[in-house]
């Protein structure tokens, strides 16, 4: 099982456009432009290549896939959030986000909320906005 810190590097070298810390190309940049910088389908604005993008158009929320709830609405997925924002969705509610005009990666991992309570793209997405915006960090 991926560790936090195997994310946030996951997410680093996805904003550094496959180049990893030591400066070897990782994955190829024409892999990371196709898979996080437009939608796979003209059908879902908010989908690229197994990740999901905060472009705006016609789109189905990641919900959909994760909880069978949500349905489909004119993006951006999460208004608030630039449009380069793309996540990673996983197993009870983990996300994966990284903000690249931000140079911003965060990570939620560990057991599903509980009851009945879900933790989705938007609402963790705004926290982390938020957060960045009270330390002065969310001015790209």
């Amino acid at each position: 099982m991926p560790t936090c810190n195997d994310l946030v590097r996951l997410g680093q070298l996805i904003i550094d456009d496959g180049v990893g810390p030591d400066g070897d190309r990782v994955v190829s940049a024409d892999y990371i432009s196709n898979a996080t910088e437009a939608p796979s389908t003209d059908l879902n604005a908010a989908y690229g290549l197994l990740w999901w993008l905060n472009h705006p158009g016609p789109a189905v929320t990641p919900e959909v896939a994760t909880t069978g709830q949500g349905g489909a609405i004119d993006g951006p997925i999460v208004p608030v959030a630039p449009q380069d924002a793309v996540w990673a969705l996983g197993f009870h509610s983990q996300i994966l986000a990284f903000l690249p005009s931000h140079d911003a990666v965060a990570v939620r991992l560990g057991e599903k909320p509980p009851g009945s309570a879900e933790l989705s793209v938007r609402p963790f997405s705004e926290h982390v906005l938020a957060v960045l915006d009270a330390d002065g960090s969310a001015q790209p």
